[in-house]
């Protein structure tokens, strides 16, 4: 699972601050949907399937996020070794421009993103958003 995690993360590092300091145009995905929706982006969610045990499924991936925030120096580190960006660069980044729970804004904003691609026939139609663990959703 941890590998899971770390190719995430290196992905989307990579994939912004990497361009930005190769001096390439970057767009902001995030900026970008903010400015036009009012609400964040959301870059990536676990979800679960229908018919899959949700209970056991929601401990799987706490357990992981938990496992994340114990070895997150480790991971840093890893990431900073791999990307070429000092680690104070991966820290400050996975710390303050990632979340790792969704809240009330990300939900709408999701909503949004899925109504709006169901009305330009990107999907067929907006699914409702169900968070397995509203409990813990930060508000």
């Amino acid at each position: 699972m941890e590998e899971v995690l770390h190719a995430a993360h290196a992905v989307d590092v990579r994939s912004r601050l990497v361009e930005a300091r190769d001096g390439r145009a970057v767009l902001d995905l995030a900026a970008e949907w903010r400015a036009f929706s009012g609400h964040p982006f959301v870059f990536a969610l676990w979800a679960i399937a229908p018919g899959v045990a949700e209970r056991e499924a929601s401990e799987i991936v706490r357990a992981s996020y938990e496992a994340g925030q114990r070895d997150f120096g480790r991971l840093v580190a890893r990431e900073a070794a791999e990307s070429g960006l000092s680690e104070a660069v991966v820290e400050d980044y996975l710390r303050h421009s990632l979340h790792y729970e969704l809240d009330a804004g990300d939900l709408e904003g999701l909503k949004l993103f899925y109504r709006l691609a169901a009305e330009e026939g990107l999907v067929p139609f907006a699914r409702p958003l169900a968070p397995a663990d509203a409990a813990r959703m930060r508000s």
